[in-house]
């Protein structure tokens, strides 16, 4: 396809190892499908076994990578903002590297946005894939309940954003390790742009069988689950304050059943039993009632321990600020707010 570039994929990479491949031949297909011509970033940690399966990248592609040396600000934001720096295209694909992308999508969302132009961004049905071992082992259908689409407050993994608007609204804020889609899609409302989901696939996103204690560990040890908290620090006094924290509802919820088990517990030391009895029938109750809801009993009590170790997380950012890989990012590697670190990252075409 000849002519030039309508879009450009801006595809963060980070731990997508053997999906990667994947996601750049359905690009690939999408393009096509699209009849477009288009160029695309993807970002990924200097050295990474990766970069081999970029150079396998179809020539359409027109792939840039960006390796980003350990030093670097490398949160999804902000290796999302180096990925569309500096483009000159009408729009930017956001696409996670383990996101399969629909074949028809593309071409879905640009002919959505070039009929209504007050929509800043699109995206659609979101399936996932659950593997192990090489195998499949289940998924969830329609992972973010856009049913029968309409407007939403956010769009992630795979969505298609006007490139004005995306730099209109401050792009992503670099120092967030996580809720950087929700954020941005508030600045973005903020600005009058409005997100649409169309009720078809945009896209299936391959990963490890979760909840999993071991994602949990990992995130807590490498500190994305600071984002809530950060968000909700940097946002105090602007209007994006209360819808952040009522994103946060679960967690907030579960927190507060913890510090009713400590209270409890304290009571039971004291000799008071039916404090600690109400709170385990509680605890019970609510896994009973996961545990409906997902057909697991051990995700339902996954899903419990995840939404108890957020409101922790929640709360120590709060009060203590963040921590792990991405703390310098959120003390100051990113600024006073939401900046494009374009600077940095080790250009190669694929």
């Amino acid at each position: 396809m000849t002519g030039a570039p309508r879009v450009r994929a801006v595809i963060a990479a980070y731990g997508c190892g053997e999906h990667l491949e994947r996601t750049l031949a359905a690009w690939e297909r999408s393009r096509e499908g699209a009849g477009i011509a288009a160029e695309t970033a993807v970002m990924l940690p200097a050295g990474d076994p990766a970069l081999a399966l970029v150079a396998r990248a179809a020539p359409g592609l027109g792939v840039r990578v960006l390796e980003v040396a350990a030093g670097e600000v490398a949160t999804p934001g902000a290796n999302r903002n180096r990925g569309a720096a500096g483009a000159q295209t009408e729009f930017l694909l956001f696409l996670d590297g383990d996101v399969e992308l629909d074949a028809g999508f593309v071409a879905r969302a640009i002919a959505y946005l070039e009929s209504r132009p007050e929509v800043g961004g699109f995206g659609g049905r979101i399936e996932e894939r659950h593997w192990r071992d090489g195998a499949a082992v289940g998924g969830v259908t329609d992972l973010f309940g856009v049913g029968a689409g309409g407007e939403v407050p956010y769009l992630a993994p795979v969505w298609l954003c006007r490139r004005l608007a995306f730099e209109e609204a401050g792009r992503f804020d670099p120092r967030l390790p996580s809720e950087e889609d929700f954020e941005l899609g508030l600045r973005l409302r903020e600005r009058g742009w409005r997100l649409h989901a169309g009720p078809e696939a945009a896209g299936t996103h391959h990963c490890p069988a979760r909840p999993n204690l071991a994602e949990l560990r990992r995130r807590w040890g490498n500190g994305m689950y600071t984002g809530q908290g950060l968000a909700l620090r940097y946002a105090w006094g602007t209007p994006r304050f209360v819808p952040l924290l009522a994103r946060q509802k679960l967690c907030l919820a579960a927190l507060a059943g913890l510090a009713a088990g400590a209270a409890a517990g304290l009571a039971a030391l004291a000799g008071h039993a039916w404090p600690l009895t109400l709170w385990l029938a509680a605890v019970a109750l609510a896994w009973l009632a996961m545990t409906a809801r997902k057909r697991d009993a051990r995700l339902a009590a996954l899903s419990l321990a995840t939404w108890a170790v957020q409101g922790v997380a929640l709360a120590r950012t709060l009060a203590f600020g963040p921590w792990g890989r991405h703390a310098a990012a959120a003390c100051g590697g990113g600024g006073g707010g939401p900046a494009d670190p374009a600077a940095g990252g080790t250009q190669r075409t694929g």
